[in-house]
């Protein structure tokens, strides 16, 4: 075994080489019989589950730019509803970072359509509408009352909206 310290390999490789010129014979190495199989491979029915499960959330590019799928539902409530509905148990079905990849792999692409994002709506919403719709009412029953509507904008962090206001003197 000084030949392996000498030529710095390992005993198994040198074995293996003697063993080649010994026999004719050359041993081949099995590396793709190794590897790990595919979840599809445990579980067949896995992806057609999970395509059926993103279905029933899914839009398409708002802008028709891509053929990708956007869905509203996380790797986390697909997995829910996978072991809801489809009868799986939490520890057959792959990692939430395996099933990204199965999920992005079948055209899905887990991110909100902007469209469909609803605006903030801030705690003083309601009281603001039973305002306009109770001074509305009064204004609809006093025949002295001349009505002009005025379509102003107010600043909202969310939106990084700027009162037109504001913007028009200078005070920003």
């Amino acid at each position: 075994m000084l030949i392996s310290k000498e030529l710095v390999i390992s005993r198994t490789t040198l074995c293996k080489a003697l063993g080649e010129i010994e026999s004719g014979i050359p041993i081949e190495d099995k590396f793709h019989h190794r590897h790990r199989k595919k979840i599809e491979e445990h579980l067949p029915n896995l992806l057609a589950d999970i395509k059926e499960i993103c279905d029933s959330q899914s839009h398409t590019d708002p802008k028709f730019t891509s053929t990708r799928l956007y869905t509203r539902l996380t790797v986390a409530e697909i997995r829910k509803q996978l072991i809801e509905k489809k009868g799986y148990t939490d520890e057959e079905l792959p990692t939430n970072r395996k099933l990204t990849i199965k999920i992005n792999g079948l055209g899905y692409n887990l991110k909100k359509v902007r469209k469909t994002k609803p605006l903030k709506k801030i705690k003083q919403t309601d009281a603001i509408f039973e305002n306009v719709h109770s001074v509305n009412k009064q204004a609809d029953a006093d025949p002295t009352v001349l009505r002009l509507s005025e379509d102003t904008k107010n600043k909202v962090k969310t939106r990084g909206g700027v009162n037109p206001r504001e913007k028009r003197s200078g005070r920003s």
